[in-house]
């Protein structure tokens, strides 16, 4: 169950739109991320925290399955209909209800958190729960505010360093690989599963 305090970190499903507009296109466009991590047409995707589908919509052209999974109910019912509007029928919306994830062991190829590991009161148990459906050697990547002062997205105290993230992540048993800066806001880290 998520704190009061995360509860103030999550972002308002009522402003969904800002997620998957113009001004997001340009300082995050997932053609970016597309083409360091190159989506295989038989990979099974794993979006935690997908919102309204901004990375999972367009991964669900390239790729076997997407399952996005969501906090928000409301979230998830506007990713299932911006879905729908596409014509994608390779797309399972999940709601979380706690960290555990309705899916079997080692049946997940890659997973997304984008925007989302700031927001987790106790990030941990999300990773050990990823760590398990995760296929060995399958992939974790994490997109995340830069720790700097910035006019747009969360205040300066909610976000975290890259290296919190990556000693958390080693908790959980995965392995830290890169990190890239192609994003101006943004870093992403990629972990994989090696145990």
């Amino acid at each position: 169950m998520q704190s009061k305090e995360n509860l103030n970190k999550q972002f308002v499903a009522k402003n969904w739109q800002k997620l998957i507009n113009s001004e997001r296109k340009r300082y995050m466009p997932v053609e970016t991320f597309f083409k360091r991590v190159q989506p295989q047409a038989e990979e099974i995707w794993l979006d935690f925290g997908a919102g309204p589908g901004y990375f999972a919509l367009p991964l669900a052209k390239l790729v076997k399955k997407v399952i996005a999974t969501d906090l928000s109910p409301q979230m998830l019912q506007i990713c299932k209909q911006r879905a729908a509007q596409q014509g994608l029928h390779n797309i399972d919306c999940i709601e979380l209800n706690s960290h555990n994830l309705a899916l079997k062991s080692n049946s997940i190829d890659k997973t997304l958190l984008s925007n989302v590991f700031h927001e987790l009161d106790k990030p941990l148990p999300y990773l050990q729960e990823i760590h398990r459906v995760l296929k060995h050697l399958g992939k974790l990547f994490i997109i995340d505010w830069k720790v700097e002062q910035m006019e747009i997205g969360p205040p300066l105290e909610h976000r975290l360093h890259e290296d919190i993230i990556i000693e958390v992540c080693k908790q959980a048993n995965f392995e830290f690989g890169w990190q890239w800066d192609d994003y101006p806001l943004h870093y992403v880290l990629e972990f994989r599963k090696v145990k």
